[in-house]
C-alpha cells in the first residue's frame, strides 16, 4: 500500500515534469517569430542557455528523487 502511494507520488512529480517541459517548449515554438529581426546568435545562444536550464532542472529534479526514493528506504528499515 506505501510502495503504490510512492509510485503515485513519483508519477505525479514525472508528470508535472513532463508538463512543464512541453509547456516550455510549446512557448519557445509560439514566440520563436519575436526573436527573428534580432541577431541571430543571440538567439541561438538564448536557446542553448535556456536547453541548458532545462536539462539542470531535469537533473535537479532526478536527484531529488533519487534522495526521496533513498529517505522512504532508509524509513522503512528503521521500521
Amino acid at each position: 500500500m506505501k510502495e503504490d502511494i510512492l509510485n503515485e507520488r513519483v508519477q505525479s512529480y514525472q508528470n508535472i515534469y513532463n508538463i512543464l517541459t512541453e509547456n516550455v517548449a510549446k512557448a519557445k515554438e509560439r514566440h520563436s517569430h519575436l526573436g527573428q529581426d534580432i541577431n541571430q546568435k543571440n538567439k541561438v545562444k538564448e536557446d542553448i542557455s535556456t536547453d541548458d536550464k532545462i536539462l539542470k532542472q531535469r537533473r535537479e529534479f532526478e536527484n531529488l528523487l533519487k534522495q526521496y526514493y533513498f529517505d522512504a528506504k532508509n524509513k522503512d528499515t528503521k521500521k
